[in-house]
């Protein structure tokens, strides 16, 4: 699909690491299958309960639709869809247990040109992932999708 600009498997090494700061947030730090891709994120425990070595898909979407149609480009800002859309039936987050909403503020390639640094905020709970760089744009609204692999 179109829509989904990155995705990857993603086991547990840490978790609020130096120490938790929120009473239902935890940060975690973990690393791709394949140990090229390294991400921070902060997650509520309390919806969504995760633990050192767990195993988990992350996945990055531009949109929750199902068809091959991305709303990415600047044609497409005016039929703007909303993160709670349910007329079409089923959506991209039918397939995840986890889902966050939220914007690309900062986007870093000094690291060389085979590495990036992406920030994203989900109102509050941030992501930072490092390693490939990944098709995406400051400014731009993104979902993240998780669900845990057994």
């Amino acid at each position: 699909m179109k829509n989904i600009v990155f995705t990857d498997i993603f086991e547990v090494g840490d978790v609020n690491r130096g120490g938790k700061k929120f009473d239902r947030v935890s940060r975690i730090n973990a690393t791709s299958e394949a140990a090229d891709t390294e991400i921070i994120l902060d997650i509520n425990t309390e919806i969504y309960p995760i633990k050192i070595s767990d195993k988990f898909t992350l996945t990055l979407a531009t949109s929750l639709s199902l068809d091959a149609v991305a709303a990415t480009s600047a044609s497409t800002a005016s039929k703007k869809e909303t993160w709670r859309d349910t007329s079409s039936g089923k959506s991209l987050a039918d397939e995840y247990e986890y889902v966050m909403y939220g914007k690309v503020y900062k986007y870093d390639e000094s690291g060389g040109k085979n590495l990036a640094t992406v920030y994203i905020s989900f109102g509050g709970l941030l992501l930072v992932v490092s390693g490939e760089p990944v098709d995406l744009l400051v400014g731009q609204e993104v979902y993240l999708l998780m669900r845990k692999n057994s």
